[in-house]
């Protein structure tokens, strides 16, 4: 599990268990930001860090830490939605 906060204040939360990023809306519930479950295999671990714009770095291990045999990860980008 892995927090941030995006420009506007709103909590970001990964799910590594779901592969789901969560936002924290002001009413306190969670909704999904992004739907990582396609980048990586299922379970393995999350982080993401944010930059003043908005954008989201999103990385994957690509396998079980501690343990697991190396194997590459995942690096996305993650960008806000202009309108």
């Amino acid at each position: 599990m892995c927090i941030d906060w995006l420009p506007d204040g709103r909590l970001l939360v990964v799910s590594a268990r779901d592969g789901l990023l969560l936002r924290r809306e002001p009413d306190g519930s969670l909704m999904t930001h992004a739907d990582l479950s396609g980048l990586a295999e299922k379970g393995h671990p999350w982080n993401e860090i944010m930059d003043g714009r908005g954008n989201a770095y999103i990385n994957n291990l690509g396998f079980q830490f501690p343990g697991g045999r190396f194997a590459l990860g995942t690096i996305a980008l993650l960008t806000p939605v202009r309108s």
